[in-house]
């Protein structure tokens, strides 16, 4: 739980709700009339709870046929969830020194500009609409299956490949889409261990060449699209990849 408490006594308060400082004019001022907020601070509560699992599984295999051959292989499953939720309020109007209570602010029909102007607009009770109050409850669910292949020979060229499919709720609403299948292929050649390298040029201890090809993605998980059964309205006034090196 996050609370953070801006009294009315602080300049942060005068300046951007009343106009004047702390107990500085009387109630039948006109500075008092064109005040959004006559009395109290703001008062910020933010609870925010975050719940996750990872599970993993994974079955390798390596061996070696001889001095020149060996092979490694992998695949595994990995199921992970993530939940946040948490409601965030401003309230305006708190006073804490006057025994915890919410005062009023000052109502679009009470509000009196010192220039004469008229503010036909909700006014400081616009911001409640304009993010003073947020709810968030997302859940985003990953399933994943893989495996990887190496193979090398003689210590020096080496063939590798990667597979890996994914599920998951941020992937869209289109099902078609939800299973998104990545791949990859390599070859690598260490050429430091030649025998014409190692004779020719000693000095350079490691030279390797590596090419790789394949597709990769990721979820977009800050943007989602909104759903009509999930919205809230008010209403004002009366109601009508894994990878093996080797």
């Amino acid at each position: 739980m996050d609370i953070q408490i801006i009294t009315e006594q602080t300049f942060y308060i005068a300046e951007t709700y009343r106009g004047y400082d702390f107990n500085s004019v009387s109630p039948n001022s006109k500075e008092f009339g064109a005040a959004l907020l006559p009395f109290g601070g703001e008062l910020f509560t933010n609870n925010a709870q975050q719940y996750s699992y990872n599970i993993q599984n994974k079955l390798q295999f390596s061996k070696a046929f001889n001095n020149e051959n060996r092979i490694n292989a992998l695949v595994g499953m990995e199921l992970r969830s993530s939940t946040n939720k948490g409601v965030s309020n401003t309230v305006w109007g708190y006073a804490p020194d006057r025994g915890e209570v919410i005062t009023l602010p000052t109502t679009p029909q009470a509000f009196t500009p010192i220039t004469g102007s008229k503010d036909e607009g909700w006014g400081l009770l616009k911001k409640i609409y304009d993010g003073g109050w947020r709810k968030v409850n997302t859940t985003d669910n990953y399933l994943s299956v893989f495996a990887t292949l190496a193979y090398s020979l003689k210590n020096r060229y080496v063939v590798n490949a990667n597979i890996r499919n994914d599920a998951s709720n941020r992937f869209g609403q289109d099902a078609n889409h939800r299973i998104d299948p990545t791949y990859s292929f390599g070859f690598s050649w260490r050429a430091s261990e030649e025998d014409f390298m190692k004779k020719y040029v000693k000095w350079i201890t490691t030279l390797n060449f590596r090419g790789t090809y394949g597709i990769q993605g990721n979820a977009v998980t800050r943007i989602s699209l909104p759903s009509p059964k999930s919205q809230i309205q008010i209403y004002h006034g009366n109601v009508p990849n894994h990878g093996i090196s080797v």
